[in-house]
């Protein structure tokens, strides 16, 4: 469960970085994610700064430091999504997005029971 929540959560901030770097080189800041309380440039740069957190809290997690953060990122992300798309007036096209919305929220639960045992787990002695 620990590998699967690294690798959730290291390739939802490369994602997240991704967004962003498309959207600072194309110059016009108009992506659009409605589930997301910011638009244009702000949302640009909220997504960037997520991305660098959510990548520096995995990384750092994985070599035994700061596991702490990385729980913390778990449920910054889970709250986030679980807000985002559930408590907002974020509108699925149809069933089969609101059933794929689920999935991503449920993956998004079992990386934060993954961060939980990163955190708990002992410190390895050398």
């Amino acid at each position: 469960m620990r590998a699967y929540s690294y690798l959730f959560h290291l390739l939802l901030a490369l994602l997240l970085i991704a967004l962003a770097l498309v959207e600072l080189s194309d110059g016009v800041h108009n992506l659009n994610l409605r589930m997301m309380p910011w638009k244009g440039a702000t949302l640009t740069y909220a997504l960037l700064a997520m991305g660098v957190v959510g990548s520096l809290a995995t990384i750092l997690a994985f070599k035994g430091l700061l596991r702490l953060v990385f729980f913390l990122w778990a449920l910054f992300v889970a709250g986030f999504m679980i807000k985002g798309y559930i408590f907002s007036a974020y509108i699925f096209a149809g069933a089969a997005d609101f059933w794929r919305t689920m999935a991503f929220i449920f993956a998004g639960l079992v990386a934060v029971g993954g961060a939980y045992s990163v955190w708990r787990q002992q410190p390895v002695r050398r």
